[in-house]
């Protein structure tokens, strides 16, 4: 072949590739607002899914080429790669590991030769044969490609019980039979056909299958950290596992091949020789480096009290005994010594540099139990103060809010909810008393509770700011009469209100004036918002905005809620019944105004967060917040 044919066969290929990868983009388009592709190929029938794939790191992306590229799966091999390696791209905790799982896919996927359309019939002919074989062994688990949420988690319900039966089917000792539904072997073992655990083997009629996994590690890519659950020191002995299947019965047995030792005892004794061989060649370099320094450590001298021997060059200087403490009476006491010690030979570096007698005080702390006792031995040690012990910076603002949105009576409004009314109350908190200079919030709306106060505290919370503005729905524009009876806020309050992008902005223009964010809009200093309750971030601001597609601020990702069992049943050591007014009162002050009005609520949830840090209760951290992916975490709201 000459060197243009070369040339223009490398480029046919090419083109080739990128018509691959225009197919592949074609079925897969991304989304506009992530660059996340919005349906990536994958295959989520536990019937058929191939276990051990991924990208977690580079030895399970060759693995993944690997298990993909088998009669039956191949046909689907070149969506596969491209999607393993879009999720790696993609993916919001992204590795080193994860990176060079993606190596591993681009080098593939830049050298994948188009199969012909032969290959490519014939790969096709092979794919839906094993899918019609693992559909009729899956029975209930058949549902296809794009499963439901509540068919997804079914399957991981059912790929944990087969995991604990496993785990009671290879702990028995005796080859007794264990019934595994047949939903839930599949769930674990996946369709017939090499899997990361090992070998899935399934006859003709889908009556009969056999596993072997590939010993200890097949076995832990099976049960996961249910592996613990085995007896000690079984997984570490296993060579193979068969287990044999019957589809009609829904039966398993275990066929457990352990690790051969040598326990006989011949062995024993050539391991001990050979032990004891390696011990003396060992330290026969220490016996060669004593017998050159014996000039040096044959120097010695006694103690004319306790006749305590001090042998070494680097005792030779002490002025009076390590041990009793008594003077050094004669300097001519020195006697050779028959043999050198192979612990000193490591000191004899040392022993060239001069070391400084002990003092007499020293020297008497020696006798140990003899002595009596000291201060220090009935105080013990001074603790040293760390920066680890002292305790977390409490928030230095808290901001209270409490939205309002649409609703109606015992109907969920579609396709979510609208916010109403977008409040918020700046409190100051202060680890000691209030500065009579400090700078309370002057509106008129807020209580008399929330601000200075001649009380003292040994700490304090006030009011230093409000928020407060309607905002008009978009979506269901017109109020219900449920919505506008619960929060007396009327049609025509909304409808000369602001959109809530609009509102977004101002509220973060706000947050900024007062210096708890930059211009870029990220969180400055140590402050954090307060709820009572999770609807009002988690679910009705975060899903409103999602779907006008309107990004969420970056300081609205982490939050605290004061029902938490963290916050409030830790605090007062009881579980806040009986709603928001009834746990106002409780505290002592006075529920002021409406209730479900957005600003009322705000100012008291906000003398509630006054009375906590009144009483003692350090705000340091979050408990509910949103993950890399927008989701919520933490405990769930009541």
């Amino acid at each position: 072949m000459s060197a243009g044919d070369g040339t223009s066969a490398a480029h046919a290929g090419a083109q080739i590739r990128d018509l691959d990868r225009a197919e592949w983009d074609r079925h897969h388009s991304p989304n506009p607002s992530t660059g996340i592709p919005i349906a990536l190929y994958t295959d989520e029938n536990p019937a058929t899914t191939i276990k051990g794939t991924g990208f977690r790191d580079r030895e399970m992306a060759e693995r993944t080429i690997v298990l993909t590229s088998q009669s039956g799966v191949r046909y689907k091999q070149y969506w596969t790669i491209r999607a393993m390696r879009e999720r790696a791209a993609h993916h919001p905790s992204q590795t080193k590991s994860m990176r060079e799982a993606m190596e591993v896919f681009d080098d593939w996927i830049a050298s994948y030769q188009r199969p012909t359309a032969e290959e490519r019939r014939r790969q096709e002919e092979e794919w839906r044969r094993h899918r019609a074989l693992c559909d009729s062994a899956a029975n209930a688990h058949s549902y296809g490609k794009f499963p439901s949420e509540k068919e997804l988690i079914r399957a991981r319900d059912n790929t944990k019980e087969a995991r604990i039966l496993l785990v009671l089917l290879l702990s028995h000792h005796r080859p007794s039979p264990v019934k595994i539904p047949l939903s839930a072997f599949i769930a674990l073992f996946g369709g017939p056909g090499l899997h990361g655990y090992g070998k899935h083997d399934l006859n003709s009629e889908c009556s009969f299958s056999r596993i072997a996994t590939e010993g200890e590690r097949g076995l832990r890519e099976l049960l996961g950290h249910y592996v613990k659950r085995l007896p000690i020191g079984m997984v570490e002995t296993l060579k193979s596992v068969s287990i044999a299947y019957d589809h009609k019965e829904q039966m398993a047995t275990a066929t457990i091949e352990k690790k051969k030792h040598s326990n006989t005892l011949e062995h024993f004794w050539n391991g001990k020789k050979r032990v004891k061989i390696e011990c003396s060649d060992k330290y026969a370099h220490i016996k060669n480096c004593g017998q050159e320094r014996t000039d040096v450590s044959k120097q010695t001298w006694t103690c004319a009290t306790c006749t305590l021997r001090h042998e070494g060059a680097s005792k030779q200087r002490y002025t009076s005994c390590e041990l009793c403490g008594a003077a050094r009476v004669c300097l001519s006491d020195v006697s050779k010594t028959p043999f050198v010690s192979s612990a000193k030979v490591s000191l004899m570096e040392d022993a060239k540099m001069p070391s400084p007698s002990k003092s007499p005080r020293q020297a008497r702390s020696s006798w140990g139990c003899l002595r009596a006792p000291t201060k220090k031995d009935i105080v013990g040690p001074r603790k040293r103060q760390k920066g680890l012990d002292r305790p977390p910076p409490t928030f230095d603002y808290l901001v209270v809010l409490d939205f309002e949105w649409t609703a109606d009576n015992k109907r969920k409004m579609e396709p979510v909810a609208e916010i109403t009314q977008f409040p918020s109350v700046l409190m100051k908190l202060f680890d000691s008393e209030v500065p009579a200079n400090c700078v309370a919030c002057t509106d008129e709306r807020i209580s008399s509770d929330l601000k200075y106060s001649c009380k003292r505290t040994k700490s304090d919370a006030i009011c230093v700011a409000v928020f407060d503005a309607y905002v008009k729905p978009t979506i269901n524009p017109k109020l219900t009469d449920f919505s506008i009876e619960l929060t007396a806020i009327t049609q025509d309050m909304v409808d000369t209100a602001p959109t809530i992008d609009t509102v977004l902005h101002n509220y973060v223009t706000w947050l900024g004036s007062l210096g708890l964010l930059d211009s870029g809009g990220n969180q400055v200093g140590n402050w954090a918002f307060v709820t009572w309750g999770d609807c009002d971030i988690s679910r009705t601001l975060r899903m409103e905005l999602a779907h006008k597609s309107i990004d969420l601020p970056q300081c609205f990702h982490q939050w605290i809620n004061l029902k938490d069992a963290a916050i409030y049943r830790r605090h007062y050591g009881r579980e806040p019944k009986g709603g928001l007014r009834a746990c106002v009162e409780s505290t002592g002050f006075r529920f002021e105004g409406r209730a479900h009005n957005g600003l009322v609520d705000s100012i008291n949830t906000a003398k509630i967060v006054r009375h906590m840090v009144q009483t003692g209760f350090r705000f340091v951290r979050t408990t509910q917040g949103l993950d890399k992916n927008g989701l919520p975490f933490g405990a769930a709201s009541r």
